[in-house]
């Protein structure tokens, strides 16, 4: 457990899903912050960047329940409970020290991996992935989006915070599904088409038996 806690890279699996989530919260803090002010040779400072996925949204901190974001349904798999401990100390590490004017938040929506029939992950495994491509954002605010599909990232955050100006703190207790409902039924029919598939990044069966 202690060479889990050192250096959880070469852990195994099994040891790494023991790690508390005040351990990981105070890993992540303490890493972030060995950036602060740091000068590599003849360039300025860095800039620290926190990349999370919103995964954490559904971890419970008190209990250790994690659920899925998008509709609160229990996640079960050990694996992705772990990954949504570690995404929601991420968060919240973000959220501490997004007050530092040195610090970008970014997000991954919709990454430009070619997918086919059979390479999305199935059941809780898949759970992450499909979080970390809702367009519009998840919490806290990111202030960079590394997406392939500009047009609708934008229409999804215009929709949600200008047109609906939904509070996205309540992400932390409420989930995606619940949360989108607040905005009215057009918000949700808008939302559907910006998080519909992006066909262009899709190679379907149909391409697929026609080489």
């Amino acid at each position: 457990m202690g060479a889990a806690v050192t250096n959880p890279e070469n852990a195994p699996l099994e040891d790494n899903i023991k790690l508390s989530y005040e351990t990981l919260y105070s890993m992540t803090e303490k890493h972030i912050r060995s950036f602060f002010g740091l000068k590599l040779g003849q360039y300025s400072n860095i800039i620290p960047k926190i990349v999370y996925g919103g995964l954490g949204l559904g971890y419970n901190i008190k209990t250790g329940q994690a659920l899925d974001p998008r509709n609160h349904r229990p996640i079960i798999d050990k694996a992705v409970v772990f990954d949504s401990r570690v995404d929601r100390a991420m968060i919240e590490v973000a959220i501490k020290l997004k007050e530092y004017p040195q610090m970008i938040l970014s997000s991954c929506t919709q990454l430009c991996d070619v997918k086919t029939p059979h390479a999305d992950a199935s059941g809780g495994k898949g759970i992450a992935d499909e979080d970390a491509g809702i367009h519009g954002g998840l919490y806290p605010q990111s202030n960079i989006d590394i997406i392939n599909d500009p047009i609708d990232e934008i229409t999804a955050k215009t929709w949600i915070d200008e047109y609906a100006k939904l509070d996205r703190s309540e992400l932390m207790h409420k989930s995606w599904d619940e949360w989108l409902k607040q905005g009215g039924e057009k918000l949700i029919e808008v939302m559907k088409k910006a998080n519909g598939p992006f066909l262009d990044n899709t190679v379907t069966q149909r391409s697929l038996d026609k080489k």
